[in-house]
């Protein structure tokens, strides 16, 4: 926490009680919540309105049930990272969601680690 980096948590049965519990205890770190999949939004959706410190993967094996748009229109462009699953999987499907998705350029997710960068060097959190 005190040098400001994220913390990359990997999705597993019991993940969204421990998202929970971690970020209640610790507000200003910074997760990267990823590997999760669209059968998870029932459980992560609440936790995202609850707690501001959690960021989603958008990647390969998770693209939202209605694209990257209702995230977006919930939480907000800078919730949401894209990675594109490579060399593990085939980015097709999210990169179509984001290429044809009704997203404004300032909305969707920020490729070449630009969101990751962002989460490391700014003030977020810090109010």
């Amino acid at each position: 926490s005190r040098l400001r980096l994220p913390v990359f948590i990997e999705d597993a049965a019991d993940t969204p009680m421990q998202l929970d519990r971690i970020c209640g205890e610790y507000p200003e770190l910074r997760i990267i919540y990823a590997g999760n999949s669209y059968r998870s939004d029932p459980l992560l959706f609440p936790l995202l309105r609850k707690h501001k410190n959690i960021h989603v993967f958008l990647g390969p094996t998770y693209i939202t049930a209605w694209g990257p748009m209702l995230f977006v229109e919930s939480f907000g462009p800078e919730r949401l990272l894209f990675g594109s699953g490579l060399p593990r999987c085939t980015p097709g499907g999210v990169v179509a969601h984001v290429a044809y998705g009704k997203l404004s350029a300032a909305e969707r997710p920020r490729k070449k680690g630009g969101q990751i960068l962002t989460l490391c060097k700014s003030d977020w959190g810090r109010d």
